[in-house]
């Protein structure tokens, strides 16, 4: 028994003659450009969406109105938080954040919070954005 050490491909059928190899160039590129824009904005959104960041999760002061820019945040101080300003792509289609105090803060109905909740430190405060009703629902 011989064994082959170099793989043959098997011949290649001979395109048309009215075959234009410049348009499966053409074609070639654009789905190239295309899963790239893709596979960016796929990556972009699963880390805003996974909470996955490149950086630890910053601290942001307790104020009447905050807005997270990471899915995950920690909140310090005591003032009562009336609004958070919902991150993209959450402002658009709804989805959730965490809250981790490191404060006495609440929260209370005179914004967009759904619910008034007093913060225990250290518990983490899921946050459920619904963009339809403009509300944030809090899990506790």
């Amino acid at each position: 028994m011989t064994i082959r050490k170099t793989f043959v491909a098997p011949a290649l059928p001979v395109p048309p003659i009215e075959y234009d190899p410049r348009q499966q160039t053409d074609f070639m590129n654009a789905l190239r450009l295309y899963f790239n824009l893709l596979d960016n904005y796929l990556n972009l959104t699963n880390s805003l969406l996974n909470g996955a960041t490149e950086t630890p999760a910053p601290t942001i002061a307790s104020a009447a109105t905050i807005a997270p820019t990471y899915t995950i945040s920690f909140v310090s101080g005591t003032t009562t938080i009336q609004t958070i300003t919902p991150p993209v792509p959450i402002a658009n289609t709804g989805g959730q954040i965490t809250l981790i105090p490191t404060g006495l803060w609440s929260t209370n109905t005179a914004g967009n919070i759904a619910l008034g909740t007093t913060a225990v430190v250290s518990k983490a405060l899921i946050m459920t954005y619904d963009s339809v009703a403009g509300k944030w629902y809090p899990s506790y």
